[in-house]
């Protein structure tokens, strides 16, 4: 069925297959009560809809023009749909909500060529089933632009973009980016699941351009693969418990590359593999890891370069996470590479465990060691004040390699073991 032409009052969809070309402009209210989702979850709201398609049946909707609601909320939806269904827009869907798929059923698809658009606040596109997204056109919103509330996979070519929320997010899914999202004003991605950031993909979000999630309904660990760029202003990436990133890219945050919790409390593990080509970058410090990590760089990793901070005490007492190349809080780093910070270009906390055969600087202090951490040094380690600080009892440094300051190669306390 075609439904060709200007229509003023809402569209109710009675057959399954629909292909709709001409100009939809109207919004009309489902009555409170009146439900789409099995089981009358959504009985409470009144929803506003221009185009809607109730329960049972599985849509196949064709969307070549413009379906547009002109109402002023974000429960004013272009498509509304109550069964898992199949939307293929070639053309223009824009209304508080361009598209909601209601109900838990899974097993809906989303192909857009063109615009999906939400407005007032609501999101670009939204379906609570495990589904299927293909972007090669631009979705967007206000808090959202692509909301799979149960999960599923996304692939991305296009734009994904929310002006004051998150650009996607998903329960337990895997997304493959080529194209743009950007969450302007908050996070890029939020998910559980594995991302695939392509060679030309930019994935970026003011407080955060990956956010992995880790809670009782989403315990999988993440996997990001990234080929391309992924920038914040705050945190590249953060990450939860039994993560991954494997990195020959670009990963640049203004507090943090990277980061896995915010402190010691909330401590997560990681493994980080950035590769040759990789760069891991922050103003202030590349990688900040709380828990017990894994790091393996044979690229480049920076944090606070060129910002120089004079220590007075013998031994510095106040180094911590800020304006360091690698802070790992515990766990492994093996460095074939570059590691560049401001403060330390290497702090290790108590049991950190630390081997170099490459190249580790800082505008202070090389690497800092503290109680039970250990260094095997068979690269070049400097330091524009230290080269080395090894404080705390049991801390161990065996170097075959060289370690240099501008005034120190090496400052240890009481309790320190030091091969070279």
């Amino acid at each position: 069925m075609a439904i060709i032409g200007n229509s003023t009052p809402p569209v109710t969809l009675t057959a399954a297959s629909e292909t709709l070309t001409g100009i939809i402009n109207a919004y009309g209210t489902l009555a409170a009560g009146e439900t789409l989702a099995p089981g009358g979850g959504y009985g409470t709201f009144i929803l506003k809809g221009a185009v809607v398609g109730f329960p049972p049946t599985n849509f196949n909707i064709i969307n070549d023009g413009l379906i547009e609601s002109n109402g002023p909320s974000s429960l004013d939806l272009g498509l509304l749909l109550g069964a898992a269904s199949t939307v293929t827009n070639a053309g223009t869907i824009s209304a508080g909500t361009g598209i909601a798929i209601i109900g838990t059923q899974a097993g809906s698809y989303i192909r857009n060529t063109g615009l999906i658009q939400g407005r007032n606040g609501g999101g670009g596109l939204y379906v609570d089933g495990f589904s299927s997204v293909n972007n090669t056109g631009r979705i967007e919103g206000g808090s959202y632009g692509v909301y799979l509330n149960a999960g599923g996979n996304l692939r991305n070519t296009g734009t994904i973009l929310a002006t004051s929320g998150i650009a996607a997010t998903f329960g337990q899914n895997a997304i493959y980016n080529a194209g743009l999202i950007e969450g302007a004003s908050t996070i890029g991605i939020y998910l559980s699941g594995d991302v695939t950031n392509a060679a030309g993909g930019y994935i970026r979000g003011n407080q955060a351009g990956i956010f992995a999630i880790s809670t009782s309904s989403y315990k999988n660990p993440t996997t990001i693969t990234n080929h391309g760029l992924i920038n914040s202003g705050t945190a590249g990436i953060c990450l939860a418990a039994g993560d991954t990133i494997i990195n020959t890219g670009t990963i640049n945050g203004g507090a943090f590359g990277v980061t896995s919790g915010s402190t010691p409390v909330f401590a997560t593990s990681a493994e980080i593999f950035n590769q040759a080509t990789g760069r891991i970058t922050s103003p202030d410090t590349g990688l900040a890891l709380f828990g017990v990590s894994t790091v393996s760089n044979a690229g480049y990793i920076e944090g606070g370069v060129g910002q120089l901070f004079h220590i007075a005490s013998p031994v510095p007492a106040i180094y911590d996470s800020s304006h360091d190349g690698v802070y790992l809080h515990a766990g492994n780093l093996i460095n074939t590479g570059t590691i560049k910070g401001g403060a330390a270009g290497v702090y290790l906390g108590a049991f950190g465990h630390l081997t170099n055969s490459s190249f580790i600087e800082a505008a202070n202090t090389g690497i800092v060691l503290n109680q039970y951490s250990d260094v095997m040094n068979a690269g070049l380690v400097g330091g524009g004040l230290t080269g080395a600080v090894a404080r705390g009892d049991q801390s161990f440094l065996a170097n075959a390699g060289t370690i240099a300051g501008g005034q120190y190669g090496l400052r240890a306390s009481a309790g320190a073991q030091i091969h070279n």
